[in-house]
């Protein structure tokens, strides 16, 4: 009769073989194929997470400028409390700022604030700024010393 196990057949040997071949093949083109589709999908999701981090970068530098860090202005001849904030305000937060500002523009800030700043002078301010900026501070020092209020003493 005829005998549907093929491990009886004597030549059995090469349809297992054929089925191994065959499944191994199969096998093979399922997962190709599968894993073009999840290499593609991969590709995409990368893709998109790139250009979130890229936008992410820039809104980052652009909102995270650091700030220069505020120094003592009240250590100038002639600032105090009040008109460390009023110079604040108007951006100037170090002794560079300050150096860097004539007496006219700082005159013109003080008046602008009201009566109460208009009596100050700050003709060494910049100069003032410029040597604490520089570290200079003996230097400094000594001429605050020969100061009254921020003005040469006559």
């Amino acid at each position: 009769m005829f005998q549907l196990n093929p491990h009886g057949l004597a030549d059995a040997w090469w349809q297992h073989l054929l089925m191994v071949v065959v499944a191994v093949a199969l096998g093979y083109m399922i997962g190709y194929r599968s894993g073009a589709a999840q290499l593609l999908e991969s590709s995409r999701e990368r893709f998109r997470l790139n250009n979130i981090l890229d936008h992410c970068k820039k809104t980052l530098s652009n909102t995270m400028t650091p700030k220069p860090i505020a120094e003592d202005l009240k250590l100038i001849e002639g600032i105090g409390p009040k008109i460390e904030e009023l110079l604040q305000a108007e951006g100037i937060v170090t002794f560079a700022d300050l150096a860097g500002y004539s007496e006219d523009k700082l005159k013109a800030i003080l008046e602008n604030a009201g009566s109460r700043f208009q009596m100050h002078d700050p003709q060494t301010w910049p100069q003032q700024a410029q040597l604490a900026h520089d570290g200079k501070w003996e230097e400094l020092k000594a001429w605050q010393d020969r100061l009254l209020g921020g003005k040469e003493m006559s």
